[in-house]
């Protein structure tokens, strides 16, 4: 009988070449590729899971990122994608998987061939103090060298809460200067909306922000609103975001005025527009 570590060994060598390849790697131009955080469709996904990847596909899509897999198992999921002609780079994953199923999750990262597990959300209950953050930061460190052994990338997914001081201290400054080379995937939305210039956070750290959430808000509201329909400045940060080591761009938008496939043709639209 095959062990787990032999198993999780033997399906990192299959990822890498199953992995989709980053757009012009290697290439001086080197563009990051866009793809699609499936959260913007979860509602479609759980009722009509292949049929909203097939829709997903239709948009001109290659490579989506899990926040959910509604029950199914990792062997059905890439078989779908198979079907559809979709990738997967990447997924979300919760504090509680970082904690204590952590294996389990780089198990059906490698039959998805996936390359990073982002931890996508901080409950309220887990971040009420600096020692709160401390405990994360030790779990991601811990993490990392689990991923990393299966030849996955761990990383963390900001919202706007991370920018807010406590104690004198900015959380989110201790987990960019505490977690060694961690993947950190950068929400631009959430940064812009806690008064951070996402700009200038790619110029002062830069290969650190391997992957982008791509979503705009809008002038009057602040509210989520499509690429490019709103007030942050993309095609200054995505020339940054090329120049500083971003591999994949995913366009996700949490609410939608109405369809979400209509939204995101919308920011797909204006994404070719400007080059990518």
């Amino acid at each position: 009988m095959v062990d787990r570590r032999t198993f999780l060994q033997s399906l990192s060598v299959v990822a890498v070449a199953a992995s989709i390849p980053v757009r012009l790697l290697g290439d001086e131009e080197h563009k990051p590729s866009i793809g699609l955080q499936m959260y913007t469709v979860r509602r479609q996904l759980g009722k009509d899971f292949e049929g909203t990847l097939r829709k997903v596909k239709a948009l001109g899509i290659r490579d989506v990122e899990f926040e959910n897999y509604f029950g199914k198992e990792p062997g059905a999921v890439r078989k779908i994608l198979d079907s559809t002609g979709l990738a997967s780079s990447s997924a979300h994953i919760s504090t509680a998987t970082l904690r204590d199923e952590l294996e389990k999750a780089c198990e059906a990262a490698l039959i998805l061939g996936q390359k990073y597990l982002i931890v996508g959300w901080l409950p309220p209950d887990e971040r009420k103090s600096l020692d709160d953050y401390k405990r994360l930061i030790e779990h991601l460190n811990r993490g990392s060298e689990i991923c990393r052994k299966a030849g996955i990338e761990l990383g963390y997914h900001n919202h706007d809460f991370e920018f807010t001081e406590l104690d004198g201290k900015i959380p989110y400054h201790m987990i960019l200067t505490q977690t060694g080379d961690l993947t950190l995937e950068l929400d631009v939305y959430w940064a812009t909306k806690a008064g951070r210039d996402p700009l200038n956070m790619l110029k002062a750290h830069p290969g650190r922000f391997r992957l982008f959430h791509l979503k705009d808000m809008a002038a009057e509201t602040r509210d989520f609103t499509e690429v490019g329909s709103g007030v942050i400045d993309f095609k200054a940060i995505l020339a940054q975001a090329s120049a500083s080591g971003v591999e994949r761009c995913f366009v996700e938008q949490d609410e939608t005025p109405g369809d979400p496939f209509a939204s995101v043709n919308k920011s797909l639209v204006y994404l070719r527009s400007i080059g990518y």
